[in-house]
């Protein structure tokens, strides 16, 4: 039970740093292409 619920946990923590990740790219080409606007 516990071990399942550490693998859950490991699951969520992938997803964010995936979205983090996807963030980190678009950010800062948001910010150019509002600067260049």
């Amino acid at each position: 039970m516990f071990n399942m619920h550490s693998n859950k946990g490991r699951k969520l923590i992938k997803t964010v740093m995936i979205v983090l990740l996807i963030l980190a790219m678009v950010v800062p080409s948001i910010a150019v292409a509002f600067s260049l606007s």
